[in-house]
C-alpha cells in the first residue's frame, strides 16, 4: 500500500484485485487490514491539522477546559508562592513555614483528587507523594556528604 500515491484510488483497486487473485479474499483482506492499521499508527505521530502531534491532542481532550484552566492557575499561584517565598529570610523558621505551607498546597491537592477521581486515585497519589519526599530527604543526606567529603566551605 504505501508503494501507491494517496490519491491514485485505481492503483490501490488494482493491487487489492491481484492481491486477492493471489492469495483469496479472507488473506487479502487481512492483509489490507493490517497495512492499514500500521499506517494509522505511523500517522498517530505526524502532526495533525492544527499542528499539534495526535498525542497532544489525546492530552487536551483527556479533560474538560475548566480543568486545564484549574491546573494553568494553580501553577501559577505555587510560582509565584514560590518566588515570593524566596524573599524570606534565611533561617530555620522561615524554612519550617516554607515546608509546612508546601504541605499545606499537597494536602488540598490531595483533596482534589479525592473530590474528583475518587479514593483509591487519592491512595495511590499519597503513596507517590510519600515517596518522593523520603528521596527528597534521603538527598539532603547525600548533598552533605558530598559536601563533607569534598571539603567544600
Amino acid at each position: 500500500l504505501t508503494q501507491f500515491p494517496r490519491a491514485n484510488v485505481d492503483a490501490y483497486v488494482t493491487f487489492y484485485k491481484d492481491l486477492v487473485a493471489e492469495e483469496g479474499e479472507a488473506e487479502a483482506d487481512a492483509d489490507i487490514f493490517g497495512w492499514v492499521k500500521s499506517l494509522q499508527r505511523s500517522r498517530s505521530r505526524d502532526v495533525g491539522y492544527d499542528g499539534m502531534s495526535q498525542e497532544a491532542q489525546d492530552l487536551f481532550a483527556s479533560a474538560e477546559v475548566y480543568e486545564w484552566l484549574s491546573l494553568a492557575i494553580a501553577v501559577v499561584i505555587m510560582v509565584v508562592l514560590s518566588f515570593w517565598m524566596q524573599t524570606w529570610q534565611h533561617s530555620t523558621t522561615s524554612h519550617i513555614y516554607a515546608a509546612m505551607i508546601w504541605l499545606a498546597v499537597a494536602v488540598v491537592y490531595g483533596f482534589v483528587v479525592y473530590a474528583r477521581l475518587g479514593k483509591e486515585p487519592t491512595e495511590e497519589w499519597v503513596d507517590g507523594y510519600m515517596i518522593q519526599q523520603v528521596f527528597s530527604f534521603e538527598d539532603v543526606f547525600l548533598y552533605g556528604l558530598v559536601v563533607q567529603s569534598f571539603k567544600i566551605p
